[in-house]
């Protein structure tokens, strides 16, 4: 019986004794055939998630900053505002 998907490229790091040791136990956890099986399907799983770029993230950071930016203009006026009428008020008396 062949195997239906034969795998010829091999992919290879270094982990330090600690972190080999929770790779490992991970595995056992899980259930995993091979310590290789639960790379393997580690690696995938996060390779097929859809990540934000970098760049993206700074778009959005950027545009969340500048709307920020207009808030506090927006409350500074507003207080400003009260504030003169206050004064306002306060010569009339």
């Amino acid at each position: 019986m062949g195997v239906a998907n034969p795998r010829y490229r091999v992919v290879t790091f270094r982990l330090s004794s600690n972190e080999y040791e929770i790779v490992h136990k991970a595995s056992e956890q899980e259930g995993a055939r091979s310590l290789s099986d639960f790379a393997r399907n580690a690696v995938l799983d996060r390779a097929a998630k859809p990540r934000n770029s970098v760049r993206e993230q700074l778009r959005v950071l950027s545009s969340r900053s500048e709307q920020l930016f207009e808030m506090l203009l927006e409350l500074d006026r507003r207080i400003r505002e009260r504030d003169a009428e206050y004064i306002e008020h306060k010569h009339k008396e």
